[in-house]
């Protein structure tokens, strides 16, 4: 049941694992690929799942876009899946984007009593989209922002707060 507690915002980050790791089973076991349908799929129940959590604990959530993997040498073969990671993240996002709209009037939500969308009339859910901010050609993470070849420092922190700006979430909740 919703709680009538006030609302509380926290920021999620997920989806890292899946991307690197590979989304689509079976699918994966001869060797890298992505696969769209598993990933749109994947990010449709990861988004009913918010939605639940949301009007459950009253929650507004701020998702973060998962963030491409620094550069790193073509050798000791690994360039191919890093070319699928790329892909997937890619991939990833761009279904977030599509599902979690920064503006306009998508404002579905699922009701945790018969997970049937119903129209709500304050979104609970953003996308915080700075993903643009990080990337140099190729989609590999921009130099400043790379901490240790695998994260990504505090230098995009001002994205971050671009993002918190723009995304219509409620400020006074941060």
């Amino acid at each position: 049941t919703t709680t009538s507690r006030p609302l509380q915002a926290i920021l999620l980050s997920a989806g890292e694992i899946d991307c690197r790791e590979g989304i689509g089973g079976e699918l994966l076991e001869g060797g890298p690929f992505v696969s769209p349908s598993h990933i749109v799929a994947t990010v449709e129940e990861y988004i009913r799942a918010l939605h639940v959590l949301a009007n459950q604990h009253s929650l507004q959530i701020l998702v973060l876009p998962v963030a491409p993997h620094a550069h790193r040498s073509d050798r000791y073969g690994k360039s191919q899946g890093r070319a699928v990671r790329r892909q997937a993240t890619q991939l990833w996002n761009a279904e977030l984007r599509r599902q979690l709209p920064a503006t306009g009037s998508s404002t579905a939500s699922y009701d945790e009593d018969d997970e049937q969308p119903h129209h709500e009339k304050r979104r609970r859910i953003f996308f915080l989209d700075y993903e643009a901010d990080l990337l140099d050609p190729g989609y590999v993470l921009k130099g400043k922002f790379d901490a240790d070849s695998t994260h990504m420092n505090s230098a995009f922190l001002p994205a971050l707060e671009r993002a918190l700006a723009s995304c219509g979430c409620d400020g006074d909740l941060l």
